[in-house]
Protein backbone atom coordinates (compact mmCIF):
# COMPACT_ATOMS: atom_id res chain seq x y z
CA UNK A 1 0.00 0.00 0.00
CA UNK A 2 1.49 3.33 -1.05
CA UNK A 3 0.33 5.37 1.94
CA UNK A 4 -1.82 4.72 4.96
CA UNK A 5 -5.24 6.13 5.70
CA UNK A 6 -3.78 8.25 8.49
CA UNK A 7 -1.60 10.00 5.94
CA UNK A 8 -4.63 11.28 4.05
CA UNK A 9 -4.58 14.57 5.97
CA UNK A 10 -8.06 16.11 6.07
CA UNK A 11 -6.55 19.58 6.07
CA UNK A 12 -4.74 18.74 2.84
CA UNK A 13 -7.99 17.45 1.36
CA UNK A 14 -9.78 20.71 2.10
CA UNK A 15 -6.90 22.81 0.79
CA UNK A 16 -6.43 20.64 -2.30
CA UNK A 17 -2.75 20.03 -1.48
CA UNK A 18 -2.60 16.32 -2.17
CA UNK A 19 0.03 14.11 -3.70
CA UNK A 20 -0.82 11.63 -6.44
CA UNK A 21 -0.59 8.79 -3.93
CA UNK A 22 -2.99 10.51 -1.54
CA UNK A 23 -5.53 11.13 -4.27
CA UNK A 24 -5.22 7.53 -5.45
CA UNK A 25 -5.85 6.31 -1.91
CA UNK A 26 -9.00 8.42 -1.65
CA UNK A 27 -10.32 7.18 -5.00
CA UNK A 28 -9.48 3.60 -4.08
CA UNK A 29 -11.26 3.67 -0.73
CA UNK A 30 -14.37 5.29 -2.19
CA UNK A 31 -14.44 2.81 -5.09
CA UNK A 32 -14.08 -0.16 -2.77
CA UNK A 33 -16.86 1.09 -0.51
CA UNK A 34 -19.11 1.67 -3.53
CA UNK A 35 -18.44 -1.77 -4.97
CA UNK A 36 -19.05 -3.59 -1.70
CA UNK A 37 -22.30 -1.69 -1.12
CA UNK A 38 -23.43 -2.38 -4.70
CA UNK A 39 -22.72 -6.11 -4.42
CA UNK A 40 -24.67 -6.28 -1.17
CA UNK A 41 -27.63 -4.46 -2.75
CA UNK A 42 -27.57 -6.85 -5.74
CA UNK A 43 -26.55 -10.02 -3.93
CA UNK A 44 -28.89 -12.36 -5.84
CA UNK A 45 -27.59 -11.11 -9.19
CA UNK A 46 -24.20 -12.69 -8.52
CA UNK A 47 -25.58 -16.07 -7.45
CA UNK A 48 -26.39 -19.01 -9.75
CA UNK A 49 -30.12 -19.04 -10.50
CA UNK A 50 -32.76 -21.69 -11.15
CA UNK A 51 -36.40 -21.44 -12.24
CA UNK A 52 -38.66 -19.64 -11.53
CA UNK A 53 -36.04 -16.89 -11.12
CA UNK A 54 -35.14 -14.81 -14.19
CA UNK A 55 -33.26 -17.02 -16.65
CA UNK A 56 -29.50 -17.01 -16.72
CA UNK A 57 -28.15 -15.47 -19.94
CA UNK A 58 -24.53 -16.60 -20.25
CA UNK A 59 -22.09 -15.70 -22.99
CA UNK A 60 -20.09 -18.79 -21.96
CA UNK A 61 -22.45 -21.46 -20.68
CA UNK A 62 -19.85 -23.33 -18.59
CA UNK A 63 -19.62 -20.25 -16.32
CA UNK A 64 -23.35 -20.01 -15.63
CA UNK A 65 -23.34 -22.21 -12.54
CA UNK A 66 -20.60 -20.32 -10.69
CA UNK A 67 -21.44 -17.85 -7.92
CA UNK A 68 -19.54 -14.59 -7.53
CA UNK A 69 -21.45 -12.91 -4.71
CA UNK A 70 -18.66 -13.54 -2.18
CA UNK A 71 -15.48 -13.37 -4.25
CA UNK A 72 -16.20 -10.04 -5.95
CA UNK A 73 -16.50 -7.92 -2.78
CA UNK A 74 -13.60 -9.85 -1.23
CA UNK A 75 -11.39 -9.03 -4.23
CA UNK A 76 -12.33 -5.36 -3.91
CA UNK A 77 -11.49 -5.41 -0.19
CA UNK A 78 -8.10 -6.97 -0.91
CA UNK A 79 -7.29 -3.74 -2.78
CA UNK A 80 -7.30 -1.85 0.53
CA UNK A 81 -3.96 -3.38 1.46
CA UNK A 82 -2.77 -4.68 -1.92
CA UNK A 83 -4.07 -2.18 -4.50
CA UNK A 84 -2.85 -3.76 -7.71
CA UNK A 85 -3.55 -7.37 -6.75
CA UNK A 86 -7.04 -6.58 -5.54
CA UNK A 87 -7.97 -4.21 -8.37
CA UNK A 88 -6.77 -6.52 -11.13
CA UNK A 89 -8.34 -9.59 -9.48
CA UNK A 90 -11.63 -7.73 -9.15
CA UNK A 91 -11.56 -6.65 -12.81
CA UNK A 92 -10.90 -10.20 -13.99
CA UNK A 93 -13.57 -11.69 -11.75
CA UNK A 94 -16.11 -9.08 -12.85
CA UNK A 95 -15.44 -9.87 -16.50
CA UNK A 96 -15.79 -13.61 -15.88
CA UNK A 97 -18.99 -13.04 -13.89
CA UNK A 98 -20.51 -11.03 -16.75
CA UNK A 99 -19.60 -13.78 -19.21
CA UNK A 100 -21.42 -16.20 -16.90
CA UNK A 101 -24.59 -14.08 -16.95
CA UNK A 102 -25.00 -11.03 -19.16
CA UNK A 103 -27.66 -9.56 -16.88
CA UNK A 104 -24.64 -8.63 -14.76
CA UNK A 105 -23.47 -6.09 -17.36
CA UNK A 106 -24.48 -3.22 -15.11
CA UNK A 107 -22.88 0.22 -15.55
CA UNK A 108 -22.36 0.90 -11.86
CA UNK A 109 -20.15 -2.17 -11.37
CA UNK A 110 -18.14 -1.55 -14.53
CA UNK A 111 -17.63 2.14 -13.68
CA UNK A 112 -16.57 1.59 -10.09
CA UNK A 113 -14.30 -1.24 -11.26
CA UNK A 114 -12.56 1.14 -13.69
CA UNK A 115 -12.09 3.74 -10.94
CA UNK A 116 -10.62 1.10 -8.64
CA UNK A 117 -8.28 -0.18 -11.34
CA UNK A 118 -7.10 3.35 -12.16
CA UNK A 119 -6.41 4.13 -8.52
CA UNK A 120 -4.12 1.10 -8.26
CA UNK A 121 -1.63 2.72 -10.65
CA UNK A 122 -1.48 6.28 -9.28
CA UNK A 123 1.13 7.82 -11.55
CA UNK A 124 -0.91 7.40 -14.72
CA UNK A 125 -3.89 5.23 -13.81
CA UNK A 126 -5.71 8.22 -12.37
CA UNK A 127 -5.67 9.71 -15.88
CA UNK A 128 -7.59 6.65 -17.11
CA UNK A 129 -10.13 7.16 -14.32
CA UNK A 130 -10.49 10.81 -15.38
CA UNK A 131 -11.01 9.82 -19.01
CA UNK A 132 -13.73 7.42 -17.88
CA UNK A 133 -15.66 10.17 -16.09
CA UNK A 134 -15.18 12.56 -19.01
CA UNK A 135 -16.62 9.96 -21.41
CA UNK A 136 -19.45 9.18 -18.99
CA UNK A 137 -20.53 12.81 -18.71
CA UNK A 138 -20.16 13.70 -22.39
CA UNK A 139 -22.12 10.71 -23.62
CA UNK A 140 -24.74 10.83 -20.87
CA UNK A 141 -25.58 14.30 -22.18
CA UNK A 142 -25.26 13.53 -25.90
CA UNK A 143 -27.39 10.40 -25.61
CA UNK A 144 -30.18 12.43 -24.01
CA UNK A 145 -29.90 15.15 -26.65
CA UNK A 146 -30.15 12.55 -29.44
CA UNK A 147 -32.94 10.57 -27.78
CA UNK A 148 -36.48 10.78 -29.13
CA UNK A 149 -37.75 9.58 -25.77
CA UNK A 150 -35.86 12.04 -23.60
CA UNK A 151 -38.16 15.09 -24.12
CA UNK A 152 -41.12 13.15 -22.73
CA UNK A 153 -40.37 9.97 -20.80
CA UNK A 154 -36.81 10.64 -19.65
CA UNK A 155 -36.97 14.26 -18.59
CA UNK A 156 -40.29 13.81 -16.82
CA UNK A 157 -38.77 11.15 -14.60
CA UNK A 158 -35.77 13.34 -13.76
CA UNK A 159 -37.78 16.43 -12.77
CA UNK A 160 -41.30 15.15 -12.19
CA UNK A 161 -40.11 12.81 -9.46
CA UNK A 162 -38.90 15.75 -7.38
CA UNK A 163 -42.07 17.76 -7.95
CA UNK A 164 -40.73 20.04 -10.68
CA UNK A 165 -42.64 18.73 -13.70
CA UNK A 166 -43.41 22.30 -14.76
CA UNK A 167 -39.70 22.76 -15.46
CA UNK A 168 -39.61 19.92 -17.99
CA UNK A 169 -39.22 22.21 -21.04
CA UNK A 170 -36.16 23.86 -19.47
CA UNK A 171 -34.73 20.61 -18.11
CA UNK A 172 -35.04 18.97 -21.53
CA UNK A 173 -32.29 21.27 -22.74
CA UNK A 174 -30.47 22.08 -19.52
CA UNK A 175 -29.71 18.57 -18.23
CA UNK A 176 -28.03 17.25 -21.41
CA UNK A 177 -26.20 20.58 -21.78
CA UNK A 178 -24.83 20.49 -18.23
CA UNK A 179 -23.74 16.85 -18.48
CA UNK A 180 -21.99 17.31 -21.82
CA UNK A 181 -20.40 20.58 -20.72
CA UNK A 182 -19.15 18.91 -17.55
CA UNK A 183 -17.35 16.29 -19.62
CA UNK A 184 -15.87 18.90 -21.96
CA UNK A 185 -14.63 20.93 -18.99
CA UNK A 186 -12.89 17.81 -17.74
CA UNK A 187 -10.71 17.92 -20.85
CA UNK A 188 -9.25 21.31 -19.91
CA UNK A 189 -7.24 21.72 -16.70
CA UNK A 190 -8.26 25.37 -16.46
CA UNK A 191 -11.84 24.24 -15.89
CA UNK A 192 -11.04 21.62 -13.29
CA UNK A 193 -11.96 23.86 -10.32
CA UNK A 194 -15.48 24.09 -11.77
CA UNK A 195 -15.59 20.33 -12.37
CA UNK A 196 -14.75 19.70 -8.71
CA UNK A 197 -17.89 21.63 -7.75
CA UNK A 198 -20.34 20.83 -10.54
CA UNK A 199 -19.72 17.06 -10.72
CA UNK A 200 -20.72 16.36 -7.10
CA UNK A 201 -23.82 18.56 -7.51
CA UNK A 202 -24.91 16.69 -10.66
CA UNK A 203 -24.56 13.26 -9.08
CA UNK A 204 -26.12 14.29 -5.79
CA UNK A 205 -29.09 15.65 -7.75
CA UNK A 206 -29.43 12.27 -9.47
CA UNK A 207 -29.20 10.56 -6.09
CA UNK A 208 -31.92 12.78 -4.61
CA UNK A 209 -34.19 11.98 -7.56
CA UNK A 210 -33.68 8.24 -7.09
CA UNK A 211 -34.16 8.41 -3.34
CA UNK A 212 -37.41 10.36 -3.68
CA UNK A 213 -38.59 7.85 -6.28
CA UNK A 214 -37.56 4.92 -4.01
CA UNK A 215 -36.06 3.38 -7.12
CA UNK A 216 -32.89 1.78 -8.48
CA UNK A 217 -31.05 1.50 -5.18
CA UNK A 218 -28.22 -0.41 -6.85
CA UNK A 219 -26.85 2.79 -8.39
CA UNK A 220 -27.05 4.90 -5.23
CA UNK A 221 -23.52 3.96 -4.10
CA UNK A 222 -22.25 4.68 -7.63
CA UNK A 223 -23.59 8.22 -7.64
CA UNK A 224 -22.28 8.85 -4.15
CA UNK A 225 -18.92 7.45 -5.23
CA UNK A 226 -18.57 9.66 -8.30
CA UNK A 227 -19.61 12.71 -6.30
CA UNK A 228 -16.86 11.85 -3.80
CA UNK A 229 -14.01 10.98 -6.18
CA UNK A 230 -14.43 13.73 -8.79
CA UNK A 231 -12.81 16.40 -6.56
CA UNK A 232 -9.76 14.12 -6.14
CA UNK A 233 -9.45 13.15 -9.80
CA UNK A 234 -9.65 16.70 -11.07
CA UNK A 235 -6.95 18.15 -8.84
CA UNK A 236 -3.67 19.18 -10.49
CA UNK A 237 -0.60 17.11 -9.70
CA UNK A 238 1.44 18.64 -6.89
CA UNK A 239 4.99 17.43 -6.46
CA UNK A 240 6.37 17.12 -2.98
CA UNK A 241 3.12 17.68 -1.10
CA UNK A 242 2.65 14.11 0.02
CA UNK A 243 4.46 12.14 2.70
CA UNK A 244 7.83 10.64 1.80
CA UNK A 245 7.45 7.05 0.70
CA UNK A 246 9.49 4.15 1.88
CA UNK A 247 11.50 2.48 -0.87
CA UNK A 248 9.36 -0.59 -0.80
CA UNK A 249 6.01 1.21 -0.61
CA UNK A 250 5.57 2.26 -4.26
CA UNK A 251 7.12 -0.02 -6.85
CA UNK A 252 8.06 1.68 -10.08
CA UNK A 253 5.82 -0.64 -12.06
CA UNK A 254 3.41 1.77 -13.67
CA UNK A 255 1.38 1.74 -16.84
CA UNK A 256 3.28 2.62 -20.03
CA UNK A 257 3.13 6.43 -20.49
CA UNK A 258 1.20 6.16 -23.78
CA UNK A 259 -1.46 3.83 -22.39
CA UNK A 260 -3.67 6.34 -20.50
CA UNK A 261 -4.12 8.47 -23.62
CA UNK A 262 -4.82 5.43 -25.80
CA UNK A 263 -7.34 4.05 -23.30
CA UNK A 264 -8.83 7.52 -22.87
CA UNK A 265 -9.46 7.87 -26.59
CA UNK A 266 -11.05 4.41 -26.64
CA UNK A 267 -13.28 5.30 -23.69
CA UNK A 268 -14.48 8.46 -25.42
CA UNK A 269 -15.03 6.87 -28.84
CA UNK A 270 -16.45 3.53 -27.72
CA UNK A 271 -19.98 4.79 -26.83
CA UNK A 272 -20.53 5.99 -30.41
CA UNK A 273 -20.83 2.32 -31.32
CA UNK A 274 -24.29 2.32 -29.71
CA UNK A 275 -25.62 4.13 -32.77
CA UNK A 276 -23.97 1.59 -35.05
CA UNK A 277 -25.35 -1.40 -33.16
CA UNK A 278 -21.99 -2.60 -31.83
CA UNK A 279 -21.90 -1.19 -28.27
CA UNK A 280 -24.26 -2.16 -25.47
CA UNK A 281 -26.49 0.65 -24.26
CA UNK A 282 -25.26 0.54 -20.67
CA UNK A 283 -21.62 0.50 -21.74
CA UNK A 284 -22.34 3.55 -23.91
CA UNK A 285 -23.58 5.62 -20.95
CA UNK A 286 -27.27 5.63 -21.83
CA UNK A 287 -28.52 6.76 -18.45
CA UNK A 288 -32.19 7.75 -18.04
CA UNK A 289 -32.17 8.68 -21.73
CA UNK A 290 -35.32 6.71 -22.70
CA UNK A 291 -33.67 5.74 -25.99
CA UNK A 292 -32.89 2.04 -25.60
CA UNK A 293 -34.47 -1.09 -27.08
CA UNK A 294 -37.54 -2.57 -25.45
CA UNK A 295 -38.98 -6.06 -25.57
CA UNK A 296 -42.46 -7.41 -24.87
CA UNK A 297 -44.08 -10.82 -25.19
CA UNK A 298 -47.31 -11.08 -27.18
CA UNK A 299 -49.77 -13.95 -26.59
CA UNK A 300 -51.11 -16.06 -29.48
CA UNK A 301 -53.82 -14.40 -31.61
CA UNK A 302 -57.34 -15.20 -30.43
CA UNK A 303 -59.41 -13.68 -33.22
CA UNK A 304 -60.71 -11.05 -30.80
CA UNK A 305 -58.54 -8.12 -31.79
CA UNK A 306 -54.87 -7.32 -31.45
CA UNK A 307 -53.30 -9.25 -28.53
CA UNK A 308 -51.93 -7.14 -25.67
CA UNK A 309 -48.17 -7.50 -25.35
CA UNK A 310 -46.45 -7.27 -21.96
CA UNK A 311 -42.97 -6.31 -20.76
CA UNK A 312 -43.59 -7.89 -17.35
CA UNK A 313 -41.35 -10.89 -17.92
CA UNK A 314 -38.35 -8.71 -18.79
CA UNK A 315 -38.92 -6.22 -15.96
CA UNK A 316 -39.07 -8.97 -13.32
CA UNK A 317 -35.34 -8.51 -12.68
CA UNK A 318 -36.12 -5.31 -10.79
CA UNK A 319 -37.92 -7.28 -8.07
CA UNK A 320 -35.73 -10.37 -7.98
CA UNK A 321 -32.24 -9.01 -8.73
CA UNK A 322 -32.62 -5.26 -8.01
CA UNK A 323 -31.28 -4.34 -11.46
CA UNK A 324 -32.79 -3.88 -14.94
CA UNK A 325 -32.26 -6.30 -17.78
CA UNK A 326 -29.65 -4.75 -20.11
CA UNK A 327 -31.76 -3.65 -23.09
CA UNK A 328 -30.03 -5.65 -25.81
CA UNK A 329 -31.61 -7.53 -28.70
CA UNK A 330 -29.56 -10.67 -28.06
CA UNK A 331 -30.65 -10.78 -24.40
CA UNK A 332 -34.34 -10.27 -25.12
CA UNK A 333 -34.21 -13.12 -27.67
CA UNK A 334 -32.20 -15.43 -25.39
CA UNK A 335 -34.62 -14.79 -22.52
CA UNK A 336 -37.68 -15.28 -24.74
CA UNK A 337 -36.39 -18.57 -26.10
CA UNK A 338 -36.10 -19.92 -22.55
CA UNK A 339 -39.58 -18.93 -21.35
CA UNK A 340 -41.87 -18.70 -24.39
CA UNK A 341 -44.87 -20.91 -25.17
CA UNK A 342 -46.02 -22.02 -28.62
CA UNK A 343 -47.79 -19.24 -30.48
CA UNK A 344 -46.22 -16.42 -28.47
CA UNK A 345 -44.25 -13.69 -30.22
CA UNK A 346 -41.46 -11.41 -29.03
CA UNK A 347 -41.95 -7.79 -30.09
CA UNK A 348 -38.73 -5.79 -30.22
CA UNK A 349 -38.57 -2.04 -30.62
CA UNK A 350 -35.20 -0.63 -31.68
CA UNK A 351 -33.24 2.27 -30.23
CA UNK A 352 -35.30 5.46 -30.09
CA UNK A 353 -33.31 8.40 -31.45
CA UNK A 354 -33.68 11.41 -33.72
CA UNK A 355 -31.18 9.87 -36.14
CA UNK A 356 -33.42 7.22 -37.71
CA UNK A 357 -36.98 5.81 -37.44
CA UNK A 358 -37.47 3.32 -34.64
CA UNK A 359 -37.42 -0.24 -35.93
CA UNK A 360 -39.98 -2.91 -35.09
CA UNK A 361 -39.20 -6.63 -35.16
CA UNK A 362 -41.14 -9.77 -34.28
CA UNK A 363 -39.60 -13.10 -33.27
CA UNK A 364 -41.79 -16.22 -33.13
CA UNK A 365 -41.47 -18.76 -30.36
CA UNK A 366 -39.75 -21.92 -31.54
CA UNK A 367 -41.08 -24.08 -28.71
CA UNK A 368 -43.25 -27.00 -29.83
CA UNK A 369 -44.76 -27.88 -26.45
CA UNK A 370 -46.09 -25.61 -23.69
CA UNK A 371 -43.16 -24.21 -21.75
CA UNK A 372 -40.73 -25.93 -24.14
Amino acid sequence: MSITLSELDLRAVVAGRLSVEQRALAVRLVSIAGLVATYLLTWELWQPREAPAPPNLPALSFLSGIGFAVVLPLAALVAVMFPRVGAVAHAVLLLVAMLGDQIRIQPECVSLGILLLGSAFPRNGLAVARWHLVALWIWAGLNKALSAGWPTVGVYFMVGTIGLASLSPVATILIPLVETALGVMGLNREWWPAVRVVAPLVHLQILVTLVLAHWNTSVWPWNIGIAAVAPFLFLPDRAGTGPRRARHSMPNRQLPPWLPTAVGILLVVWPAGFYLGITDAYLAHNLYSANTRTGSICPPPTGQGVPKCSETSFTSTWKTLNVPLPPERRLYIAWFEQVCRPGETLRLRGIWTHLAPRSLEFVACRATVPGG
